[in-house]
């Protein structure tokens, strides 16, 4: 019979497995020793308050502004609130393959409640499949015409997109920093903010703009 192996005879991942090898009722010690140490470890950390900023990321004195208008943004607008937005004047971006014209049953009730309202004709009807990284420069020219020539949108605008010319708006949102949007409103766009899940419907809807005009106009 050979002899029993002493300890340095047995080999290192002999060793690691052997050390490895924790009872559950050893586990369940550590566990309830970490538990109950934890909150001493917690409360002798130390803690910095944290001032939340919404979507402000500086202190300086802009932002700081800013930080008081979000803490009140879930007070009741005043009259003046009300009466701003309701003389605001109103942009209006067109869907695909189409023009101005779209938005006249808008402008027939905008314009009798005194409001200014744009039709946007930068790019119509076949002009509009073309990228819209492309076009999206292009629309944020004519804004920023119209807004530095007429002094009734000195106090800020509404955009109205209808399809396409939802995403054209979010886009002119996204990348003019100067813009003075006061509201965006979403009319059968693909970025309404409304999500149920992945829809059969929507592969479909993928599939076939991929397939379709979608390849000349998604960049």
């Amino acid at each position: 019979m050979s002899p029993r192996p002493s300890a340095s005879t047995i080999s290192a991942p002999a060793l690691r497995n052997r050390r490895s090898l924790v009872s559950p009722t050893k586990m369940r010690v550590v566990k309830l020793l970490l538990a109950a140490l934890l909150p001493v470890w917690t409360s002798s950390s130390p803690v910095t308050n944290i001032l939340l900023l919404g979507n402000d990321v500086c202190l300086d004195e802009s932002s700081l502004l800013a930080v008081v208008a979000n803490l009140n943004a879930n007070a009741p607008a005043t009259d003046s609130d009300v009466y701003q937005k309701k003389h605001l004047p109103v942009f209006f971006f067109h869907g695909l393959t189409g023009n101005s014209t779209e938005g006249f049953n808008y402008q027939s009730n905008l314009t009798a409640e005194g409001r200014v309202f744009v039709p946007l004709a930068f790019c119509e009807r076949e002009c509009s499949l073309t990228a819209l990284n492309i076009q999206v420069p292009m629309v944020i020219a004519v804004v920023r015409e119209v807004v530095a020539t007429d002094e009734r949108f000195a106090n800020g605008y509404i955009f109205i997109g209808h399809s396409q010319g939802v995403m054209m708006a979010r886009a002119v949102i996204e990348q003019m920093d100067d813009h003075n949007v006061h509201t965006f409103v979403s009319l059968a766009g693909g970025v309404n903010g409304i999500f149920y899940g992945p829809q059969e419907a929507d592969r479909n809807s993928i599939h076939d703009l991929g397939a379709g005009f979608g390849a000349a106009v998604l960049p």
